[in-house]
């Protein structure tokens, strides 16, 4: 088999119709990462902002 035959027969993306599920599962996916992402990076400009500030008696527990 020649490669310009085997390239004539393989469907390409534009003869794809629509948007399927398995895709729109992938971004919701990545949505709920990238969510994910922003609160860990919140949470930890509210840790680092209250060890500045000198308030950082939060988790001191005597089991600890």
């Amino acid at each position: 088999m020649q490669i310009a035959a085997l390239l004539a027969t393989t469907p390409t993306a534009a003869e794809i119709d629509g948007v399927r599920a398995l895709d729109l599962a992938a971004f919701g996916a990545l949505a709920l990462v990238w969510l994910l992402v922003a609160a860990l990076l919140y949470g930890l400009s509210v840790i680092i902002r209250e060890r500045a500030a000198g308030r950082g008696d939060w988790g001191a527990s005597a089991g600890l």
